[in-house]
């Protein structure tokens, strides 16, 4: 319900990037959603939404109007599908986490499947993941996911094959303790929310530190220079993402 109301000015930032302005004015709002809890922009300008109350995957134009909606990927589920991030990349692919199954999807540009990577087994590996909450991917085509439940982000290669697992125990003050969400900053850096505060990593899994937060967010996002924070009645911006303290409100 929270992406129902700030979708369409989030958009027009999109816009206006370039410009020094220091207050966003309200346009409106597209979409219709139960509970939608993330969203991504494709570079084409099609919007995918995941909406945690429908379990759907959401498709629209800037105009608001529904191109598509997935909630069934028909691979065996063992329960419904929830779907708990969503990021498009450069290259038009869709990433979708799905919480309570353990699993990554990719998908095309038009919601088909194309792969999945599952949590409990990476082939070669002892390494698992569960209750994902966020999937990125980097400017070279590295894939973060962002582990809840075992409390780490874990890298895979351009070709899908398992890197490295990092933001544990051994980071200290730094380390992942209750993660909601994921962002890959224009400069390559990940950016996790993590109970109020905003961990930084680089994609070598190499800790940038801990920037503690003035209020209680549920989401963050980054669309080239802008990054954004989202609370349950506004959003914050940061026209920098290499400032991890100068966000304001909009």
């Amino acid at each position: 319900m929270y992406i129902k109301k700030f979708l369409f000015t989030v958009f027009l930032l999109l816009s206006v990037q370039s410009v020094s302005a220091q207050k966003f004015v309200y346009n409106g709002s597209i979409g219709k959603f139960s509970n939608a809890t993330a969203f991504s922009f494709s570079p084409s300008g099609f919007i995918y939404v995941a909406d945690d109350d429908s379990d759907e995957i959401i498709m629209l134009d800037t105009l608001g109007n529904v191109i598509k909606n997935v909630s069934d990927f028909g691979w065996g589920s063992s329960s419904y599908f929830t779907p708990s991030s969503v990021f498009c990349t450069n290259t038009f692919i869709v990433y979708v986490s799905d919480f309570y199954n353990d699993k990554i999807y990719k998908l095309d540009k038009d919601l088909n499947i194309l792969a999945s990577i599952e949590g409990a087994s990476l082939i070669g590996t002892d390494i698992k993941f569960a209750r994902p909450v966020g999937v990125v991917t980097s400017d070279f085509g590295d894939l973060f996911i962002l582990d809840s439940d075992y409390k780490q982000i874990l890298k895979f290669d351009y070709f899908g094959n398992f890197s490295l697992h990092f933001g544990g125990f051994d980071k200290g003050l730094n380390a992942v303790t209750n993660p909601k969400g994921m962002a890959v900053s224009e400069d390559q850096m990940l950016v996790i929310l993590d109970n109020n505060a905003l961990l930084i990593y680089d994609t070598f899994g190499n800790s940038f530190g801990k920037y503690p937060l003035f209020e209680n967010f549920i989401s963050v996002n980054s669309y080239g220079k802008i990054m954004t924070l989202t609370a349950h009645d506004k959003i914050h911006i940061n026209r920098s993402s290499s400032d991890k303290t100068g966000f304001r409100e909009a």
